[in-house]
Formats: structure tokens, C-alpha cells, sequence
């Protein structure tokens, strides 16, 4: 089999993430130069293809679950802006905490200049 391009070897350069490039053909004549070589640079290129759409879909599933975390993350953004607009001298604010999807606490807080948020247990 005749030498391949870096892009379908096991030692491929990659972009920062470890994505590797794919290689780009101009010529198929020059890739491949005998109907032997075929079957193994088409499966090469499967390879390839099939790797790329993995890391698709969990790209877009990392993406989705980003993109659920928004309205939470815009709540305690406002929480937090409110708090911040809070004087000094104010009464202190009652609040109702989500411990759990069905389990609420209620605290009061009172005017302070830090705030402290939980991320949970699944936040990178």
C-alpha cells in the first residue's frame, strides 16, 4: 500500500481539543494509485467519517444540556443582581430555596455584600 497522507495515520495531528484534522483530497489519482489500495483507504475514510459523527452527536448533546442550564442560570443571575441592589439599612428578605425538584426551604436572608452560589454536583 502506497504512503497515505498524515490525516488517516494513527499519529494524525490534531487541533488543541485532539480532534483530528481530515485530510483534504485534491486528486484522487494521486491518493490511490492501484485498485489494491481501495479497499483499505475507502474503509480509512469510514473510519474517519464515523469518528467525526461521534464526536458530533455528543457535541450536540453537551450543547443541549448547556443549553438547559440557561434559564437556571439567568434566575440566579437576576437572584443575585437583586441582592446586589439591596441597601444596607434593609429588612432582611424571605426566601424559598429549591433543595430538590419537590423540596423547598424558606431562610431568611439578610442584606450582606457577598453571595456564595451552589453549582451542584454536576458543573464542570
Amino acid at each position: 500500500m502506497a504512503d497515505r497522507p498524515s490525516g488517516l495515520s494513527k499519529d494524525a495531528p490534531t487541533n488543541p481539543r485532539g480532534i483530528p484534522y481530515a485530510p483534504f483530497v485534491d486528486k484522487v489519482e494521486d491518493y490511490v494509485t492501484s485498485r489494491a489500495e481501495v479497499e483499505g483507504t475507502i474503509k480509512s475514510f469510514q473510519e474517519m467519517i464515523s469518528k467525526y459523527q461521534f464526536m458530533e452527536v455528543n457535541n450536540q448533546r453537551r450543547a443541549a444540556g448547556l443549553q438547559d442550564k440557561i434559564p437556571d442560570i439567568e434566575n440566579t443571575l437576576d437572584t443575585v443582581r437583586f441582592l446586589k441592589r439591596q441597601k444596607p439599612d434593609s429588612d432582611p428578605i424571605e426566601a424559598t430555596f429549591e433543595l430538590n425538584d419537590t423540596l423547598y426551604a424558606k431562610a431568611e436572608v439578610p442584606p450582606t455584600d457577598e453571595v456564595y452560589l451552589w453549582l451542584g454536583a454536576c458543573t464542570f
